[in-house]
């Protein structure tokens, strides 16, 4: 996977398995736009206390007829509730809830 722009402006290339690409595949395809391109946002970085400018981050959602960026508390929060004890694998691999 190639990151660009990184920290250093300099291309940085990473190495992720085949599963982490086809989730990141899949998560690009729903994010591009008509244009082919994915939408910018500005988020808030709560360390810093400051908005960032506008980015084309992975971890956004439509909200009305705008894109937000997921906060890193919600991302959180779904990833823990994704993997509590009450969800387990179907027979077909995918995740499935149990009451």
């Amino acid at each position: 996977m190639q990151i660009a722009p990184s920290k250093t402006d300099t291309e940085r290339l990473l190495l992720v398995s085949p599963e982490l690409a086809d989730v990141l595949s899949a998560i690009i395809s729903r994010l591009r736009g008509p244009d082919g391109a994915i939408p910018l946002v500005a988020s808030y970085d709560v360390r810093e206390k400051v908005w960032n400018p506008p980015m084309p981050l992975l971890f956004q959602r439509d909200v009305g007829s705008e894109h937000r960026a997921f906060t890193p508390t919600a991302i959180r929060t779904r990833l823990c509730q994704m993997l509590t004890p009450s969800t387990r694998s179907g027979p077909t691999g995918t995740a499935r809830r149990h009451p």
